[in-house]
């Protein structure tokens, strides 16, 4: 196959862990080499693939960095490098998750940002304002997703109300490809999923021995489902 340029990469995925892209990268259908005329004075590592009909480049924060300004140094240096990308995607594992009476969301799970009511999809929760009564009110939000996602969402949450995604079905046709990551634990989880109460007036440090524990077992291995709903990004977080 002659070598593809930069023009010719249309989905951009950047990760904050090495643990992300070596995911991201067994998903590619087919490993690209490295493309032509990525732009000089680019610092960020690259890797090319195919997903489907899609031309992707992957990109990872640098190792030991992170944050948001990190995020937005290889955001920017990946859309000047590929001029033609239609989209920009951050990818990762959540760093927690509330025990939320209506939305069941467990260890495995998939999450997509979805705007919901005035929230834009991405709400930076450690970013607002202090107000009277000890009420924060949170002012740091990503504008909503371009129409072209908020379709390709729409129409893939209509799928999924007939039929299950097929999320274990790509993971067993990468452990296959790539048996090495079965040994490095990228699998569906095989343990509970232990949360603590969100309401807990006590140092962070105590909150595990003493907080009501709510114990989430994993779901069906066939049946690993998405969640359309918001996200919520915190700077503190550390994985």
């Amino acid at each position: 196959m002659a070598s593809l340029t930069v023009k010719d990469y249309h989905v951009g995925w950047i990760c904050a862990l090495s643990k992300e892209m070596t995911a991201a990268k067994v998903m590619l259908d087919v490993i690209h080499g490295r493309a032509e005329s990525v732009r000089a004075g680019d610092s960020n590592a690259y890797e090319y693939g195919r997903i489907h009909d899609h031309n992707v480049v992957i990109a990872v924060l640098p190792k030991g960095v992170d944050g948001t300004t990190a995020a937005a140094i290889v955001a920017k240096d990946m859309a000047r490098s590929f001029p033609a990308l239609r989209m920009m995607l951050m990818v990762g594992i959540g760093g927690g998750i509330p025990n939320l009476p209506k939305i069941d969301i467990r260890l495995g799970d998939i999450v997509v940002g979805t705007p919901e009511g005035t929230w834009g999809g991405v709400v930076q929760y450690d970013k607002g304002k202090a107000e009277d009564g000890g009420i924060f009110v949170p002012k740091g939000q990503l504008s909503q997703p371009p129409n072209l996602l908020l379709n390709a969402i729409a129409a893939l949450a209509a799928s999924h109300d007939m039929t299950d995604s097929l999320v274990s079905t790509y993971l067993k046709q990468a452990q296959e490809k790539h048996p090495k990551i079965v040994e490095k634990g990228y699998t569906l989880p095989d343990k509970p999923d232990i949360l603590y109460c969100s309401k807990c007036d006590m140092s962070v440090e105590s909150i595990k021995s003493h907080a009501r524990r709510v114990t989430l077992y994993g779901r069906n291995a066939k049946a690993v489902p998405l969640k359309f709903t918001t996200v919520s990004s915190h700077q503190g977080i550390r994985l």
